[in-house]
């Protein structure tokens, strides 16, 4: 009963500012992540590259607040002795706020602050582990308008967030490249 009164209560909230503010926008990207922990390059590689989706909402003057969801999926290999194969899959949920400096007509800046949350589900040896953590991203941009609904998105940040599985420390995220196509509305 508490979930569904604060997911009702949220979206009378969202609803109200997204009609009170002439805009909000939602964001597609790409984004090519450098892992940051030494146990995730020793099994998957040194990166991965995963699609975004990102909403952000106008608040007051240049701040606005954002949520995005991203989904990566990696297969790797085990330790050399071993050879099993291995695969992850995160669910990357992310929010916080943002300000926007804007530099010409068509063209702004942008930095984002806020809390991301990691699930993951690996399955290796005909087992699954599932985990989640808690972390917090930073991010620099800018934004390139195509017209007036449509713009270009390229950035760069930091996502990290520290799990642990089966008594072994997991540092989860590193640094990261973004390209994205946004609508504005």
């Amino acid at each position: 009963m508490k979930k569904t009164v604060t997911i009702i209560i949220s979206f009378i909230l969202l609803n109200n500012i997204i009609l009170a503010n002439d805009t909000f926008s939602v964001t597609i990207s790409g984004k090519y992540l450098l892992f940051r922990g030494r146990n995730f390059k020793e099994v998957y590689g040194d990166n991965s590259i995963f699609p975004e989706l990102k909403l952000d909402v106008n608040v007051f003057k240049s701040f606005y607040l954002w949520a995005g969801y991203g989904f990566s999926s990696n297969e790797g290999k085990t330790i050399p002795e071993l050879g099993e194969s291995v695969q992850l899959k995160q669910h990357i949920i992310s929010g916080g706020i943002g300000f926007r400096i804007l530099a010409s007509k068509g063209l702004n800046f942008l930095f984002e602050a806020g809390a991301v949350y990691f699930n993951n589900k690996e399955k290796a040896f005909n087992d699954e582990i599932n985990s989640s953590a808690v972390g917090y991203r930073i991010v620099c941009g800018t934004n390139v308008n195509i017209s007036n609904n449509f713009f270009t998105q390229l950035s760069g940040g930091y996502i990290s967030a520290d799990d642990k599985v089966e008594e072994e420390s997991i540092k989860l995220g590193g640094l990261f490249a973004s390209l994205g196509l946004g609508l504005r509305f």
